[in-house]
């Protein structure tokens, strides 16, 4: 009985994953789309001169956003440069007079010099950590900047390309129409 019972869901169990695997199999029905009117020759040229200027424009605008972001990147690097050294400055002369206090002959003006040393040092370490990581930031803004012009400029040179091309051929084609 118990036989029966477990070929029968057996059966049932295959009987349903071929009947699943059939739904799955079905193509799905495509749609016909609609008639799209033709465009002349010369309307698919003016478009492709309207394209290619659109293009231009676009590589044009990449090309100045690069050039300002290569621009604040510089005037940015050079503050940050400033900072970091009027950093490395202000540590140099601090620490400087800690340190001879530190090897002073009374222990406690020693130790006190020591304690004041450390949390200079310290905070010597943060202060340059942050303007470092500006740095980094500033320089891949500038890394950007620069590949977005590389990158405007060569959209551009072939934008143009395209635009001469597809003068050529208006102008080939009204040439032969006006005949």
């Amino acid at each position: 009985m118990k036989i029966v019972f477990y070929a029968f869901i057996m059966a049932s169990m295959i009987s349903g994953m071929s009947a699943f695997a059939q739904n799955i199999q079905k193509p799905a029905t495509t749609t016909i789309p609609a008639a799209q009117p033709q465009l002349t020759k010369e309307e698919s040229l003016q478009l492709q001169i309207d394209q290619a200027n659109k293009t231009i424009e676009w590589a044009d605008s990449l090309i100045d956003a690069g050039k300002e972001a290569v621009s604040d990147a510089q005037s940015d690097g050079k503050m940050l440069d400033s900072d970091r050294s009027d950093l490395e400055k202000q540590y140099k002369s601090d620490s400087k007079s800690l340190e001879k206090d530190a090897t002073s002959s009374d222990r406690e003006d020693a130790k006190k010099a020591r304690e004041e040393l450390k949390q200079i040092t310290a905070k010597y370490k943060v202060d340059l950590k942050v303007i470092d990581t500006q740095i980094k930031a500033n320089q891949k803004k500038l890394e950007t900047g620069q590949k977005n012009q590389d990158k405007g400029k060569e959209k551009k040179k072939a934008a143009q390309e395209k635009l001469k091309t597809a003068q050529k051929a208006l102008d080939a084609f009204e040439k032969k129409s006006n005949k």
